[in-house]
């Protein structure tokens, strides 16, 4: 077992814990019912959608195919953001353990992975531009909204609860990114290719991920199901899930 494989794995393991101690000891890691509604329906989402994305990505990787690399960095992306936003939310209280651990190993994981020289085949030249364009799109605008909000909470004129601060700063963190990945992608460089595909899996995740915390949610809040903000998520997702698609057919084809 190789090193990057054995990162993968801790990774894993770490989303698990903090997923199933999010559902299982909700009350002490989410003491409030701000938390407990945003983030327990997520820990749920993890474990259904984030956490067989990475194992799923670890075994297409290690039978050689090239989309395996792409799905495994972008899950590790997802897992990331959300752990980020989790570790905000809590504070760093003693409960945000898992979620540090997921930040530090699956940011070990990424470093070895683009550090390798090799690069995969890169997605045909109008496609690879269509993604290149989202990414800088979405990243541009959803930088814009995080910088917008943090502001506000600064200033005091439009406070944040917690769970919010913890996306906006997920969002400030991961948002360069995207247009660091978009650039480098429309530009046809390695980095986009190898760095510009995984962020464009994880943006796909992310919206895979929110339209099934919509479904969830009413469980655990007895809230209803907010038809109106599925439709706008799905319309934005079908942004990403339409170029992905045709991606997963190239890779498919070229059996990448």
């Amino acid at each position: 077992m190789t090193r990057s494989t054995t990162l993968a794995l801790g990774t894993a393991t770490a989303m698990a814990l903090a997923a199933a101690s999010g559902l299982v000891f909700s009350s002490w890691r989410f003491p409030t019912d701000a938390l407990r509604s945003a983030f327990m329906p997520n820990d749920a989402v993890t474990l259904i959608v984030g956490l067989p994305a990475v194992l799923g990505g670890l075994w297409s990787a290690r039978r050689g195919h090239w989309f395996g690399r792409w799905l495994l960095a972008g899950a590790l992306l997802y897992g990331i953001y959300n752990a980020i936003a989790v570790v905000v939310g809590l504070a760093l209280g003693v409960w945000s353990w898992p979620d540090l651990i997921v930040v530090i190993l699956g940011g070990l994981t990424l470093v070895r992975s683009f550090g390798r020289v090799d690069v995969p085949p890169s997605a045909p030249g109008a496609l690879r531009r269509v993604i290149a364009a989202i990414l800088i799109g979405l990243g541009g605008l959803f930088l814009t909204r995080a910088v917008g909000l943090l502001l506000g909470a600064l200033s005091g004129a439009a406070p944040l609860n917690a769970p919010e601060l913890g996306v906006a700063v997920a969002d400030l963190v991961s948002t360069p990114l995207w247009l660091i990945a978009g650039v480098a992608l429309w530009r046809g460089r390695a980095l986009g290719q190898t760095l510009g595909l995984a962020v464009f899996v994880q943006a796909n995740l992310l919206f895979v991920g929110l339209l099934a915390v919509l479904i969830i949610q009413p469980v655990f809040t007895g809230e209803p199901f907010g038809v109106a903000d599925f439709v706008v998520i799905l319309a934005m997702g079908c942004v990403c899930f339409i170029p992905f698609g045709m991606l997963v057919r190239k890779a498919a084809g070229t059996g990448a």
